[in-house]
């Protein structure tokens, strides 16, 4: 198969020169286009999916640079700012509305296929169901339409792989200018400056009551599979508002057969942060059975960076040690100077629990916030 890329093309002969390197199995990491994990092969359609992606990264900086581009929600024109960040199949934006000048975010998808375009209607239809609860982020409005920009870029001669599939879909939100909970631990883990614990059960409240109001639904309960500080916004009044609920699924699923485990493995490598990733998301086996407690293990490692400014696994990691196996057998450390109570570090303990049938539900670590 020969793909021409145009002005991209010296991202192909990357691509093609780590494939071929690893004898097939992709391992191309980059930080600002992170589409694998490192320990994970990539087949050909992750391959051309990271084509996609790096051509739609460049055709995104491009429109943005001189703050032209106007984007329309059923009537309402917003000009786009500047980027705010980019996640592994999104990019965030400030708009600002030019009839008020009031300031959005907005997200943007471009969906390569009709599987990812209704996983970003499913993302839309959650905010609505959640749009009362103040501690998961509201969806203004959004809009899909042709990726026109992004087909043309990567249009192709030859047996080329077909784009004329490809949708763009615009999520408006609110603009939160505090950012992150991200943001905040990095600059206290610079200064070493810990945070109050009164003001961290506080934070973690709120982030508990957002994904109670997820874990609740009916009939059927979502987890939100990607729970990390970079999904937690902080309000202007200091509460915590969950986001990003992309990567939410039906809570409860079964490993059937082989064939399910290797889709639920690729499904958490795509959507799930390695830092905050469950046990049984690592290593699915058939038989396995998932349900919200996925979010349990994410929590808990979400409180720990909370205390820590990182997740329990990452000092792992960074030594060069396997992050799948310390994920499997629980193994982290809580520091030696901690400043937070035996209540806290018991906290911890309670919902780091490596095997999913002992690990505890969301109303149970609820109940131990409130005692």
């Amino acid at each position: 198969m020969i793909i021409k890329f145009n002005s991209f093309s010296i991202y192909w002969k990357l691509i093609a020169s780590s494939q071929s390197e690893s004898r097939g199995n992709l391992h191309f990491i980059n930080r600002r286009f992170l589409l694998t994990r490192k320990e994970e092969p990539c087949n050909n359609d992750s391959i051309y999916r990271a084509i996609v992606r790096m051509s739609c990264v460049w055709l995104d900086m491009f429109r943005c640079m001189n703050n032209a581009e106007l984007v329309t929600f059923n009537e309402r024109v917003f000009r786009i700012r500047k980027r705010l960040g980019e996640g592994a199949f999104s990019f965030v934006y400030l708009v600002q509305e030019r009839s008020t000048g009031k300031l959005y975010a907005m997200k943007r998808i471009v969906c390569h296929d009709a599987v990812e375009q209704r996983n970003v209607e499913n993302e839309v239809k959650l905010y609505e169901l959640l749009d009362r609860c103040p501690n998961v982020i509201s969806c203004e409005d959004f809009s899909i339409g042709p990726a026109a920009a992004y087909e043309a870029a990567i249009h192709g001669q030859g047996d080329e792989l077909s784009c004329d599939k490809m949708v763009e879909i615009n999520i408006l939100l609110p603009y939160y200018k505090r950012g992150t909970i991200q943001d905040e631990l990095d600059w206290r883990k610079i200064s070493g400056d810990f945070m109050a614990e009164t003001r961290l059960l506080s934070l973690f409240n709120d982030i508990c009551n957002g994904l109670n109001a997820l874990h609740s639904l009916t009939p059927q309960p979502y987890a939100h599979r990607d729970l990390r500080p970079a999904n937690v916004l902080l309000n202007d009044d200091d509460s915590a508002v969950l986001m990003d609920l992309g990567s939410a699924r039906l809570a409860e699923f079964t490993v059937v057969n082989e064939c399910r485990a290797r889709q639920l493995q690729d499904y958490a490598a795509e959507h799930c942060s390695m830092y905050y990733r469950a046990p049984e998301l690592f290593a699915p086996n058939v038989g396995d059975k998932l349900d919200e407690r996925s979010d349990i293990w994410s929590l808990g490692c979400l409180l720990y960076a909370l205390c820590f400014w990182e997740s329990p696994f990452e000092y792992t990691f960074d030594k060069g040690d396997s992050l799948m196996l310390a994920v499997l057998s629980a193994n982290y450390r809580i520091p030696t100077k901690s400043p937070y109570s035996k209540t806290v570090h018991d906290l911890l303990k309670f919902m780091l629990e490596p095997d999913i049938s002992r690990r505890p539900r969301l109303s149970a670590v609820m109940e131990r916030l409130k005692s």
